[in-house]
């Protein structure tokens, strides 16, 4: 008995197309496309992207501390995160300091810049994980807590 080179149906011998598919007899078979490859980083993205979520930096930090494209985006992540609280912890201070007034005021805008800031620093952090890219953060990606 032969086969079907398309769809593997069982054809009688002197068949000249197979019942199922209609393919010719003598057809060979064709290899189903190769499924995409996707990027290195694609089942770590999600914790590529939990890295820049302020306190979520440790979930990776401990759960895929041995994959390097989740390493490198935890500490990114991890940098940034303490960034984010050193700036606050400091205006807290100068706020108790300063006395109600103009300085007071201006501490306020500051922290509420440096907060757009470290916002915009963590949409371009999670944009390069999800790409699955490995770009150190401007101005914040030099400085590396994480090897």
């Amino acid at each position: 008995m032969a086969f079907c080179g398309i769809c593997g149906t069982q054809m009688e011998e002197h068949a000249r197309f197979c019942p199922k598919c209609g393919a010719p007899a003598n057809s060979s078979p064709v290899a189903p496309p190769a499924p995409a490859s996707a990027p290195a980083a694609g089942q770590n993205t999600l914790m590529g992207v939990l890295s820049y979520l302020s306190i979520l930096c440790l979930i990776p930090l401990f759960t895929a501390k041995d994959d390097p494209f989740v390493r490198f985006h935890t500490g990114q992540g991890l940098t940034l995160f303490l960034a984010e609280v050193l700036v606050s912890i400091l205006s807290n201070i100068l706020w108790r300091v300063l006395p109600y007034g103009l300085l007071w005021r201006a501490v306020g805008y500051l922290y509420g810049i440096l907060g757009l800031f470290f916002l915009v620093l963590a949409i371009t952090g999670i944009v390069h994980a999800l790409q699955g890219f490995q770009k150190p953060l401007p101005v914040l990606g030099g400085i590396v807590l994480l090897r």
